[in-house]
């Protein structure tokens, strides 16, 4: 999903949210018996902002900036008869990683 909260002319300023719902689980086989892992469910939500150029009615220039994000992730896991929820907060705001590419990305959109 995504909101585009500034527009002008060819370059537009948005906010992307991703919703996630994801699931694992494990096991070991061992010379006659297999251990069974956690079990663990994640429900998760990013919102990134981000930069949007358009190069032609539907060829557009991209990036998101990580640096800005903000997530939520709820996680329950279950290992035999104990089960642990967990929830925390992720607030991607700081200045030590700003030049590092890992936190900007640069993409390319195309609409029909």
């Amino acid at each position: 999903m995504r909101y585009y909260a500034i527009k002008m002319d060819k370059f537009s300023v948005f906010g992307q949210g991703n919703l996630g719902l994801s699931f694992s689980n494990s096991s070991t086989n061992g010379d006659a018996l297999t251990t069974t892992g956690p079990k663990s469910t994640r429900l998760y939500l990013n919102i990134v902002p981000g930069l949007a150029y358009d190069l032609t009615e539907n060829l557009s220039f991209e990036t998101s900036f990580n640096v800005f994000s903000f997530g939520y992730y709820h996680t329950i896991t279950k290992e035999g008869d104990t089960k642990d929820i967990a929830s925390s907060f992720n607030i991607g705001a700081g200045l030590d990683n700003i030049i590092t590419v890992g936190s900007i990305s640069i993409g390319a959109i195309y609409k029909f």
